[in-house]
């Protein structure tokens, strides 16, 4: 038997979770480290890019963490997480944007770049034959039906196991970053989020009676890498 949830409900039950930490005293687990390589989505860009995670989280009434992040030089602060996450990693499915066709296409990570300025190495060839190298932010991720994931579930319980029920891709521009240069982009950059509604249930959950789980991208992360088998 499987049982519907909105997404309203995993807010719920973060938010009494919350409630429960802050007045036992202050355990937590954090969604990322402190010092944690991680890539950062600019709102009033439009692309992902390489970043740190440089504070503890802060924790809003929904149990969901900001962080303090350095981008190159600068930093970024209360960041909320629907605009983090972790480094990709290899094997995991992504949409990614080609020069030289003008458009995205699937593609999946084959090791994960040198330096955040080489790019992530993809298992499609380039227009030399040779594996495409690509950028943060020329790659969103897809959440495939079956795909084993993580999903943060609060500063209480962290990380947790849990499978891909329906196909889903992250948000991005048509053509990623085409704001940057827009005189108006500070209107524009209200609009653009990468975060999409992923639908799932965790991975211990009784075959006969699943729980069906919608959690926003930025509390899910992919797991294929930790698999045993």
């Amino acid at each position: 038997r499987i049982e519907e949830i909105q997404p309203s409900r995993w807010r719920d039950k973060l938010q009494g979770l919350a409630k429960i930490i802050t007045s036992g005293g202050g355990m937590h687990k954090e969604a990322y480290e402190l010092n944690a390589n991680v890539e950062y989505f600019s709102p009033s860009n439009g692309v992902w890019t390489s970043a740190v995670i440089v504070s503890g989280g802060e924790f809003d009434q929904e149990g969901l963490p900001c962080y303090t992040l350095r981008v190159g030089r600068q930093r970024r602060h209360k960041v909320p997480i629907k605009f983090i996450r972790g480094t990709l990693n290899k094997g995991e499915s992504v949409s990614f944007f080609m020069d030289y066709e003008t458009s995205w296409t699937n593609a999946t990570v084959a090791s994960p770049p040198a330096s955040a300025t080489l790019g992530y190495e993809l298992d499609v060839l380039d227009e030399f034959g040779k594996p495409s190298l690509a950028v943060a932010g020329r790659l969103r991720r897809r959440f495939l039906s079956s795909q084993p994931i993580q999903v943060y579930n609060g500063q209480f319980c962290g990380w947790v196991d849990a499978v891909v029920l329906e196909d889903a891709l992250e948000n991005a521009d048509e053509i990623p970053g085409q704001h940057m240069n827009d005189t108006e982009k500070v209107e524009i950059s209200k609009a653009l989020s990468p975060e999409v509604m992923v639908k799932c249930h965790l991975k211990d959950d009784d075959a006969e009676e699943v729980e069906v789980l919608e959690m926003p991208s930025g509390c899910v992360r992919y797991a294929g890498h930790l698999s045993k088998t």
